[in-house]
């Protein structure tokens, strides 16, 4: 009897040592934050952005009702960083060979909060509104949430998981963006490899074209440095700052001549002294 009593104590403070770890687990994958808040900009034909008041305080109670339903997401004081829901709403576009323009506008969504160790992640979602605001669905903000979260779990992903979400085009641009920035944290030296090979598939007006200079920078590898100087042929004159910036931390000789050619010939007066500062760095090193 005693013998039977002891198994079902023990039965009993296995399920609830489970249940206890399952529940930590639970939390683990919400996102704490501090105060809710929301901006609504709206952009005219002309070109002119004004705030949506009507829209942002429909938004503000849209947000807290998902937030409430879904339980992913604790709102705490406000000294945490807060979650902001920024919306942005175009005019119509304008139809195909001068077409009526589409009915309808173009909304582009973004969710976004910092990350305990201080990383600001961002989900971004475009949608099309009817005209009447506040057209945009709660169903999407839990979508943003979605994003959020994918981009939370990163953060307990090994270096080789994240090279490879880096070099998938599949994965979505923030989740890429997210999985760059902190393999760049970490100087991550074994993933420079997928990140050089990404970076050379990369164009300069992908969003994701700085953050792997910077997490190049950051990493300091001189295996970098090949693709860093052919990435400056397609840069825009302050993208070209940043690649001059990031060779100087990966350095070797083929990045040393190159800044040097940089330092005394370039035609931006900010990219020859960002250049010249380059070298005295690696001189220094």
């Amino acid at each position: 009897m005693k013998a039977s009593f002891r198994g079902m104590f023990v039965l009993i403070a296995l399920f609830l040592l489970f249940a206890c770890k399952d529940r930590r687990a639970r939390e683990d994958k919400r996102i704490l934050v501090g105060r809710i808040t929301v901006s609504s900009i709206e952009i005219g034909e002309d070109g002119s952005a004004v705030r949506d008041f009507a829209m942002e305080k429909v938004l503000v109670s849209k947000l807290e009702k998902a937030i409430a339903d879904d339980g992913r997401i604790v709102t705490g004081s406000e000294r945490m960083d807060p979650l902001e829901l920024a919306v942005v709403v175009s005019g119509h576009e304008p139809g195909p060979d001068g077409a009526e323009p589409a009915a309808g506008r173009l909304a582009v969504c973004t969710l976004r909060t910092t990350h305990g160790d201080g990383y600001r992640i961002s989900s971004s979602i475009a949608t099309s509104i009817g005209d009447e605001a506040p057209g945009i669905p709660a169903d999407l903000i839990l979508d943003l949430v979605d994003g959020l979260l994918a981009q939370l779990v990163l953060f307990e992903e090994t270096d080789e998981v994240l090279a490879e979400i880096a070099g998938d085009e599949e994965a979505s641009a923030d989740t890429r963006a997210t999985a760059i920035r902190i393999l760049g944290e970490r100087e991550s030296t074994g993933a420079v490899p997928t990140l050089v090979s990404t970076l050379e598939l990369t164009g300069s007006d992908d969003p994701l074209f700085e953050d792997l200079v910077g997490a190049l920078s950051r990493i300091g590898d001189e295996r970098a440095s090949p693709s860093l100087v052919k990435a400056f042929g397609r840069a825009e004159t302050w993208q070209a700052v940043i690649i001059v910036e990031a060779l100087g931390s990966t350095g070797g000789e083929e990045a040393r001549q190159f800044l040097v050619v940089v330092a005394s010939g370039h035609d931006s007066p900010v990219v020859k002294e960002r250049a010249k500062h380059a070298l005295t760095s690696m001189d220094k090193r």
